[in-house]
């Protein structure tokens, strides 16, 4: 912590994580090393400061350092990316106004109001984001039954990899109520003029620690409009689970310059399902046992459908603020006129923060 009288505190932390993967797209297999998809190395710069005694001032910095970006490196099985490394960006650099009683207010480089609501899980286990199961092999080309060619179709381009979550991250104005009961609700609008809402609750119902969250965004006649809706449960035994559920929204205006866009544009569904049992079995840490499942329909291809199913476990380790995770994928993906390979992978990551 960095403080000075006359500026605002300021506050440094972050993380270094990394993953690798063994990936089997049905007809060859390689081992990838790459950033966790789930979430960058980076730092975190938060400064605060006070105004009077009921608004407070506050920014937030967001760098990523060495971000994934899944670039074909072209030399081994041609079904496969690799990693561009050497990347730095700021996916959040905004300020703050917060008043006691009246909420908040943000301008800059902000997550939109209903950005998250399809990842919301009641686990926080590290490799585990809620519909995030597929970000590390998503670039992966799906490949023919027939002969084991390359298809020319990526996984990501018949499935979801973050399950249609509304919103994202660009410059904007946010606006955020103070919480009432559990309940808060949230407004943004971007530079790009899409419109983003969210509204969630987040509280105890006798043993259970519930969270509910959903969302619109609303692209402005150049993008889809999202709504989506996320659930969380977790019990005071361990045991929990959670489901979300998104749509896309053929929101593209049948204008000249989008023609192409409207004209093919289907709405696309997305489902997310996990289940977990989180306990402390030993002084290390906090070990979570987790099994997760993703649908995608109509994505890329009307009638195409794409099931993932996930089992694995994650692990703290208290003492070295450390968490590794191990985790087997299985993908299917069905399209009408299409005979796809299954892709399998065991996925194993490490993160350390300060």
């Amino acid at each position: 912590m960095i403080s000075n009288p006359s500026k605002a505190a300021v506050k440094i932390t972050g993380q270094i994580q990394r993953a690798f993967a063994y990936i089997d797209d049905g007809s060859s297999e390689r081992i990838r090393h790459m950033e966790h998809g789930h979430s960058e190395s980076g730092i975190d710069i938060t400064g605060t400061s006070t105004v009077n005694k009921d608004v407070k001032a506050s920014f937030h910095i967001d760098m990523d350092v060495d971000t994934q970006q899944q670039n074909s490196d072209g030399t081994v099985n041609g079904g496969f990316g690799g990693e561009l490394s050497g990347d730095i960006n700021t996916p959040k650099v905004y300020a703050k106004l917060t008043h006691s009683s009246l909420g908040a207010v943000s301008i800059g480089r902000n997550s939109a109001a209903a950005d998250g609501v399809s990842h919301t899980q009641g686990h926080g286990a590290f490799g585990w984001g809620g519909a995030l199961m597929l970000t590390n092999i998503g670039d992966i080309q799906l490949r023919n039954t027939a002969d084991q060619s390359l298809s020319g179709n990526n996984l990501d381009e018949r499935m979801s990899t973050v399950n249609f979550d509304p919103g994202g991250r660009s410059p904007m104005i946010r606006y955020d109520t103070p919480r009432v009961a559990g309940f808060a609700a949230a407004l943004s609008h971007e530079d790009a003029g899409h419109v983003s809402v969210g509204v969630n609750y987040g509280g105890s119902v006798g043993p259970f620690k519930v969270t509910v969250k959903t969302g619109y965004h609303n692209g402005d006649g150049d993008a889809d409009n999202v709504a989506a809706v996320g659930s969380a449960i977790k019990h005071s035994s361990g045991l929990g689970g959670g489901f979300n559920y998104a749509m896309v929204m053929d929101g593209v205006e049948d204008t000249t310059a989008n023609a192409s866009t409207a004209n093919t544009d289907i709405d696309e569904h997305g489902w997310y399902a996990n289940v977990f049992y989180q306990s402390k079995f030993s002084e290390m840490g906090s070990t979570t046992l987790l099994g997760e499942w993703q649908q995608t329909r109509d994505f890329g291809a009307s009638g195409a459908e794409g099931n993932a199913v996930g089992v694995g476990l994650s692990q703290n380790v208290d003492s070295a603020a450390l968490s590794f995770y191990v985790k087997y994928i299985h993908v299917d993906v069905e399209e009408t006129g299409e005979s796809y390979e299954d892709i399998q992978a065991v996925e194993s990551g490490i993160r350390m923060k300060f």
